[in-house]
């Protein structure tokens, strides 16, 4: 414990680190575990000694400033808040701190040799809006903590200060996540994060939710629509979008038929939260999730448009905002979330709901359904490869509970808690698997019909809120032009406002709550609806013995006088009452959709059988709503008729209730029934992921009993409010009931408990924690990542500037930002949308750096170096500016085309067939006067000299083409005017996401080199002997990003191992899929992540597979979606020309299928693009294909007709004679549609 040693280990080790040595883990670890463990114990010892003081701060904090700007209003904003005298006791109070952080010091009471401790001058306090007691103290009038000390190093007679976030890299490498060091805080950003929430399926509206109309109607829509209107009140958000589809069948309400929806109303013009409804399939018809698979594709690219327009659009308005993260909900709306933020290069986050691979199980093991029938019901192998991909791409997963992480998620190849663990110590560049942070969801306390304490983290957010307002405006105003309280704090940063319940007892001369600053200093407790006020929603606190009831409590009638009264409780409640012989007993309630997994049955089961139950108590079943049971869906109408067999089995008539309808309003109210007959809440689904519901009964209340699987184990440890028992023992469920309904006290304790422990599950509380992990994940990945650029896309697509300085930067800012924010809002680091410059833009550009007039040519300044963050600014200044600049003064040719054709090269066995092709649509645009304005490119799976080479041969030169995208989509190549072809280094950039070349090959090696199962003496060749260069010049070296390996009989003899004999016979396309998707889960078990691209070479007898490996974010349906944004035109103005090398089925029969050498081409199919499917009838050269229908048969082939059966003519199927008058058909479909909608706006 010597600390010199303890510092010298700690630096040897670290330094190694640092100078690109081998890394000694065990003795970086051990330093650091002692180090912390000081930490921990000089922490106890400084919070016992400073227990006095009105505030207490940890011994180390990692909180740091990232913007000058923020620092100078900060203090600006302290000095105008504090009184002289408050000052002065604030600076006495920070100097008694330091002096205690000296003596707490982790390395030692005495300085160390050569290391100055000093605190820095004029360090920035931290913000008021810090965690626990700082937050508090700032509120209640006491002086800002002290920025913490910076340590300096004198090396050669000259102090250095170590840059704060290369310090905590040291200890978040080997940090668990309980132990990360805290990110700097979010309030920081003064209102400029785009949130992107997105929520395929069900029927989503902020108001009036029908939740429980259908099996996609569930929590989940009311979950995502409360985090959206959560988010939006946290001070560092500014716009907050959920993404659903837009449904415009006369079958459902018109509201789901607008294409925005304002939810919460913020800062600005388009400041809030806001419901975006996006065309997805099909819009006149509601169709449910497992038909939408087909057009996710389309949704996804819908969504990059509309998030590219909204960051333009807050650009524009004053407004520049960072799009921060996207987050999918379910299986497809993660999938959206992969394709969008592979596009953006913004981070992708990801929560399940309910697991593909969890839902199969319990289905196989209840017996009621065999695989393929589960297959044709839930499409169950496509939800389960989308949840792997959102793992493969996902940063941060957001689970409810631990359980959903081991037991759920553990399921997975691509998540392995092992392999995640020694991750997080010891982070590795070309592994990753995503960060699964357990944050319990919170509940929307607005709509209940209770009384509830005060939200301290809402506290927070309104004090920030006021804050920001305060710095924002021209002039620093006097703390009593402020209306400062007693304690230094704007009379704008008050608590929350009251709940309806709230202000209907103050109204009615009710002492007042905790949460309406009253002096109560008990936790609130539910209210029933008075009587004779149901209408007006005025309420009291519940009476029956509570101690939280007011002055009015004994005028009321008691609570058994309202359940039976018909006038005096809600409708509801006389809803329930009707079927019930005896409604005052105390009510089991049950309120959930009908589905076979929420395992109603079992509970009607539990009460049926027991006598003691049914004297007891009444059965409430609350099962969605329903008009006629035959017009449900397949699976609620079984559900409904077991649960109405078993009532009438069981003779359940008249204790037994099940309302055929509710509305969101009634919600509050069946659960105080539940409370008002001291009655018990049940939820024993088979699998619970969140149990928002549970939530629910505890805050009004109710104790419950709960299923042991999933989220109510994790809440009822919080909140104590009840028991859980296995969902498939109807005699433990009711021996729960009768435990809890049989002793008055465990009845009084399980309500109280649950009601003085609900502000754990509040939504500010939630968001806090959401976005601080998002935050601690970013920092994390920043300061390991291997290729150092942000996240805004904007690197390499502008030009470098000579003489770009730091203040040359900040003097542009200005001038981008205008005077709209008063001066007070040149945060750099703020960038808008990803896009191309222009000429006009470049002159505007160098004309701002050099200090000259906005030119008249120049187009928005969102495009300008004005989004360039500090991160950029030092990469730019490291790069040659002749790299930078390559093209810069002018665009591309294709960002000079209105339309733009794209033919996939899928071998070169379809070169005659391609060349013919492209040389017949060429030569139709010449003649048609149309080529200036359409541009040609390829989508090659050849490399680029090879592709021109073949073009050559065939009579096309490379300067009719527009651009290439070679080798799978690892490389996109523009031409420039003068005919120069560059590859794209913006591209190059943007698709190393967590990509590794050489720990990728040497895994290969390792898999393939294994010992053949019945030889194991011999081993076959190496991969390294397997492997061929793609590039054209071998001698130079492998291609960085990309792998390509022909699966031989060999190779496919190891991967295939433990296939059966059947896969022998299997053919060809099949087998080599099924040995592809082996080994992508075999990768991903690693940690390893790719994009796996299989391509069938036909030969003479059989097809020759080969596999291409290139980067999780390189493959031709991504790089098309890149060209789209590189050049700036919308994807729906692209026409993707795709040679079919034969079809199955027919147009006319609705069973078309189109096969393809490639497994990427179902992705290039799908989206906004146009397509052209050339079919193979009149295919002209090549020989006969082997095994004829054996790929469109296989994975291979692509199902037309979801696509045709849309109704918009996005696709054409033609023969290869007629190819070049269809493609100009779909691209004169554009032109017609942008005239009619022009119009239209006119």
């Amino acid at each position: 414990m010597d600390e010199q040693a303890l510092h010298s280990a700690w630096a040897k080790a670290s330094s190694a680190t640092r100078a690109g040595g081998e890394k000694d883990a065990r003795l970086q670890y051990l330093s650091w575990r002692i180090w912390f463990m000081r930490r921990r114990h000089v922490l106890v010892k400084e919070q016992q000694a400073g227990a006095e003081e009105e505030a207490v701060m940890t011994p180390t904090s990692y909180s740091e400033s990232e913007d000058e700007e923020v620092e100078e209003y900060m203090r600006a904003g302290y000095a105008a808040a504090k009184s002289p005298a408050e000052q002065e006791r604030g600076l006495e109070r920070e100097r008694a701190r330091e002096r205690s952080r000296r003596e707490a010091s982790p390395f030692g009471k005495q300085p160390l040799a050569g290391v100055d401790t000093s605190p820095t001058r004029g360090a920035l306090p931290p913000s008021p809006l810090g965690r626990g007691a700082e937050g508090r103290a700032a509120g209640e009038g006491a002086a800002p903590p002290a920025k913490p000390r910076q340590l300096q190093v004198k090396i050669g007679g000259a102090e250095v200060a170590p840059a704060a976030d290369k310090l905590d890299t040291v200890f978040e490498d080997f940090g668990t996540p309980e132990h990360t060091p805290r990110a700097p805080p979010l309030e920081h950003r003064f209102d400029r994060l785009y949130v992107i929430l997105i929520s395929l399926h069900g029927l989503v509206r902020g108001e009036h939710m029908e939740l429980g109309r259908d099996s996609d109607t569930g929590g989940q829509v009311k979950y995502v629509v409360e985090l959206a209107k959560a988010l939006a009140l946290h001070p560092a958000v500014h716009r907050v979008e959920l993404l659903t589809r837009l449904i415009k069948d006369p079958s459902v309400d018109a509201s789901y038929g607008q294409e925005e929806e304002c939810l919460v109303k913020g800062r600005g013009e388009l400041g809030g939260a806001y419901i975006v409804r996006l065309p997805c399939g099909p819009t006149h018809q509601y169709v449910r999730k497992e038909l939408l698979w087909p057009y996710v594709r389309e949704f996804a690219d819908r969504g990059i448009q509309h998030a590219n327009a909204m960051l333009a659009a807050m650009a524009e308005a004053g407004r520049r905002c960072e799009l921060y993260a996207v987050h999918g909900h379910y299986a497809d709306a993660g999938e959206v979330a992969v394709l969008m933020s592979s596009s953006l290069d913004v981070h992708m986050v990801m929560t399940g709901h309910s697991l593909g691979r969890n839902k199969l199980e319990h289905l196989l093991a209840s017996g009621a359904m065999t695989r393929s029938e589960i297959e044709e019901a839930y499409a169950i192998s496509r939800r389960i490869e989308a949840e792997e991909r959102c793992l493969d791409n996902a940063v941060m997963v957001f689970t409810s509970t631990r359980q959903e992480v081991d037991e759920q998620w553990g399921l997975y190849d691509g998540y392995s808690p092992q392999l995640s663990r020694v991750l997080r110590f010891h982070r590795s560049m070309g592994r990753h698997m995503p960060n699964m942070k357990v944050i319990p969801p919170g509940l929307d306390f607005s709509n209940l019909k209770v009384s509830m304490p005060e939200d301290p983290t809402l506290k927070e957010f309104e004090q920030a809120r006021a804050l920001q307002d305060m710095l924002e405006r021209p002039q620093p105003l006097s703390p009593l032009a402020m209306g400062a309280g007693p304690g230094g704090v704007p009379s704008g940063a008050s608590s929350p406002r009251p709940g309806p319940a709230l202000r209907a007892e103050a109204s009615e001369g009710a002492p007042a709550s905790p949460a309406a600053g009253g002096g109560a200093a008990d936790p609130a407790t539910p209210s029933i609806p008075s009587a004779g006020a149901v209408s007006s929603g005025h309420q009291s606190p519940r009476g029956g013995g509570s101690s939280g009831g007011g002055g009015e409590v004994a005028s009321r009638p008691p609570l058994k006088d309202l359940v039976l009264d018909p006038v005096a409780g809600p409708p509801i409640w006389r809803e329930i009452t009707r079927f019930l012989r005896n409604p005052g007993k105390p009510a089991v309630l049950a309120m959930s959709r009908p589905d076979p997994k929420k395992n109603l049955t079992t509970l009607v089961d539990a009460f049926g059988q027991h006598a003691m139950l049914r004297e007891l108590a009444n059965l409430v079943l609350v099962m969605g709503n329903r008009d006629n049971i035959d017009s449900m869906a397949s699976g609620t109408q079984k559900v409904l008729t077991q649960v109405l067999k078993l009532v009438d089995a069981h003779d359940l008539y008249g204790s037994v209730a099940y309302p055929k309808h509710h509305t969101q309003k009634d919600i509050s109210d069946i659960y105080l029934f539940a409370a008002a007959t001291r009655g018990v809440f049940v939820n024993i689904a088979l699998q619970e992921p969140f149990g928002l519901t549970v939530i629910e009964a505890a805050a009004h209340g109710v104790p419950t009993v709960a299923t042991k699987n999933g989220g109510p184990v994790d809440i009822m440890a919080t909140l104590h409010h009840g028991v859980v028992v296995d969902p498939t023992d109807p005699d433990a469920v009711a021996a729960a009931l009768l435990g809890i309904l049989t002793h008055p006290q465990t009845w009084d304790d399980m309500s109280g408990s649950g009601v003085k422990n609900i502000m754990a599950y509040s939504w500010p509380s939630h968001c806090k924690k959401y976005l601080d992990s998002i935050e601690a994940e970013k920092r994390s990945i920043k300061g390991t990542r291997k290729h150092e650029r942000t996240l805004s896309g904007l690197l390499g697509k502008r030009p470098a500037l000579p003489g770009l300085t730091e203040t040359a930067k900040e003097e542009h800012d200005s001038l981008a930002s205008g005077m709209g924010h008063g001066g007070s809002e040149p945060l750099s680091r703020y960038f808008s949308t990803p896009q191309p410059m222009v000429k006009g833009e470049v002159e505007f550009a160098s004309s701002a750096v050099a200090g000259g007039p906005l030119g008249p040519g120049s187009q928005s300044v969102r495009k300008t170096v004005s989004g360039v963050s500090n991160d950029d600014l030092a990469i730019l200044q490291s790069l040659e500016v002749s790299e930078l600049a390559r093209g810069g003064e002018t665009p591309p040719l294709a960002a000079g085309r209105h339309r733009l054709v794209v033919l996939p090269l899928d071998s070169d066995y379809v070169l005659p067939q391609a060349t013919a092709a492209l040389s017949a649509l060429l030569e139709r645009l010449r003649s048609e006067g149309q080529r200036g304005s359409v541009g040609v490119g390829l989508l090659s799976m050849l490399g680029f000299e090879s592709t021109c080479e073949h073009l050559e041969a065939a009579g096309i030169g490379r300067d009719e083409l527009d651009f290439m995208v070679c080798n799978s989509g690892a490389d996109v190549w523009l031409q420039w005017p003068g005919g120069r072809w560059d590859a794209d280094e913006a591209y190059e950039g943007q698709i190393g996401f967590e990509w590794d070349r050489i720990v990728l090959h040497r895994m290969l090696t390792k898999i393939i080199s294994q010992p053949q199962a019945d030889n194991k003496a011999r081993r076959l060749p190496r991969l390294k002997e397997l492997l061929y260069n793609v590039q054209e010049q071998p001698a130079a070296g492998v291609h960085p990003r990309h792998i390509c390996l022909e699966l031989d009989p060999e190779t496919q003899a190891i991967l295939s191992a433990g296939m059966g004999p059947r896969s022998r016979s299997t053919p060809t396309a099949a087998r080599s899929l099924a040995v592809v998707d082996r080994l992508r889960r075999r990768l991903r078990s690693k940690g390893l992540r790719a994009s796996f691209n299989l391509q069938m070479v036909p030969r003479e007898q059989d097809y020759l597979a080969v596999l291409h490996i290139t980067p999780l974010r390189a493959s031709r349906p991504l790089a098309l979606r890149y060209l789209a944004q590189r050049v700036g035109r919308p994807l729906d103005s692209w026409v993707v020309l795709a040679l079919s090398p034969e079809t199955a089925g027919s147009e006319e029969g609705g069973d078309l299928v189109a096969g393809s050498y490639c497994s990427d081409t179902s992705d290039l199919l799908g989206g906004l693009q146009k397509v052209c499917v050339v079919t193979p009838e009149a295919a002209e050269g090549g020989a006969a294909l082997p095994h004829s229908g054996s790929l469109a048969r296989s994975g291979l082939g692509v199902a037309l007709q979801p696509f045709l059966q849309e109704g918009t003519g996005r696709l054409a199927v033609a023969p290869s004679g007629q190819a070049p008058e269809a493609v100009l058909q779909l691209v004169q479909q554009e032109e017609a549609a942008q005239r009619e909608e022009a119009k239209a706006e006119a």
